[in-house]
């Protein structure tokens, strides 16, 4: 039985990927447009975890797949660090969050670390270095899964909206108008 799942998962792997390079064509030929608008889908992200397509009503006009966890300021960036550096001692992460958040306080990212940690977004490990408690952390699979699906949330999000109120979406759009 285990064999089964094993080639299963080996095969919703290898379609993901074959999906991810499928899309990631279109996006390099400029088809997207032709295909997107056909399928009423928007590729939502080619990540770690496969393309993701979406319905473009699922995503584009609520708040509802928003993971209010990551939404807060301290979480997201303890997340993304996490991400980056991979397994990380508190201090480190600290120094790494106060870079941008200069007011956080040991504390304040232990209570942030405690909430990530309870839905099972981080992992840490606790443990005595002489008489003095210390504290890794790592960010787990569900945790990337969390991030990841936070942020396609909202680019969508923030892509309905520019659409919306007509203002431009692409960078170098950005950019012309800013000179």
């Amino acid at each position: 039985m285990n064999e089964r799942r094993m080639v299963f998962a080996g095969l919703v792997v290898v379609v993901f990927a074959i999906i991810a390079c499928v899309v990631g064509l279109i996006e390099f030929l400029g088809i997207p447009s032709l295909v997107k608008a056909s399928m009423n889908i928007d590729i939502a992200a080619i990540g770690m975890f496969g393309a993701i397509l979406v319905k473009r009503e699922t995503l584009s006009r609520t708040f509802d797949s928003i993971d209010r966890l990551v939404y807060e300021p301290v979480r997201f960036l303890a997340l993304e660090k996490l991400w980056i550096l991979g397994e990380t001692h508190f201090s480190d992460l600290r120094d790494s969050i106060k870079k941008e958040i200069k007011d956080l306080t040991n504390g304040n990212l232990a209570g942030h670390l405690s909430y990530l940690e309870e839905a099972g977004y981080v992992k840490a490990q606790r443990y005595f270095k002489g008489r003095k408690a210390a504290t890794i952390y790592n960010i787990t699979d569900e945790g990337k899964k969390a991030f990841e699906w936070y942020l396609i949330s909202m680019l969508s999000r923030l892509h309905y909206s520019s659409k919306e109120l007509g203002i431009p979406w692409q960078p170098s759009a950005i950019d012309k108008t800013n000179k």
